[in-house]
């Protein structure tokens, strides 16, 4: 069974915590965006924003167990072996990020497209978005990490 110290699980939570708060915090802010672009759609004329700032808080508890478990089984030791000087694939940190950023972003849009709701009613507008979300999200953990390191 792996070690599941105080540092370890500190180190696999509080990031995740930082990176998930900018990320839902950016998220509320580009469904408001879009919303004034686009105009509401299906059921963004029956919800109002309180409804979206709820079901975001409902889903951070969530999201951050999903994110630490992330984080402590493969954010910690990735983190680990570029501390140490070492590289993944002749990849620098930040380089291996905004890779798996721009992955996760067409991956999180091949799977959820709907052209009828607002957040993805400009597909190149959710791609970019979904990737500046998540490089948001790992500039916050990444930073949480190095201080608490």
């Amino acid at each position: 069974m792996p070690d599941m110290s105080a540092k370890k699980l500190k180190q696999s939570f509080i990031p995740a915590f930082a990176g998930l708060l900018i990320a839902f915090i950016l998220l509320f802010i580009y469904q408001k965006i879009t919303s004034s672009f686009y105009g509401p759609k299906d059921g963004d004329e029956v919800f109002s924003y309180d409804f979206f700032l709820i079901t975001y808080s409902i889903a951070f508890i969530p999201c951050l167990v999903v994110a630490g478990i992330f984080q402590y089984l493969i954010g910690l030791p990735i983190w680990e072996k570029y501390k140490n000087g070492g590289t993944i694939f002749n990849l620098r940190l930040w380089q291996l990020v905004v890779l798996s950023c721009i992955v996760f972003s067409l991956l999180f849009f091949l799977f959820f497209y709907d052209s009828q709701t607002v957040a993805f009613a400009n597909p190149a507008l959710a791609i970019s978005a979904a990737i500046i979300i998540s490089l948001f999200y790992w500039a916050a953990n990444i930073f949480t990490l190095n201080k608490l390191s």
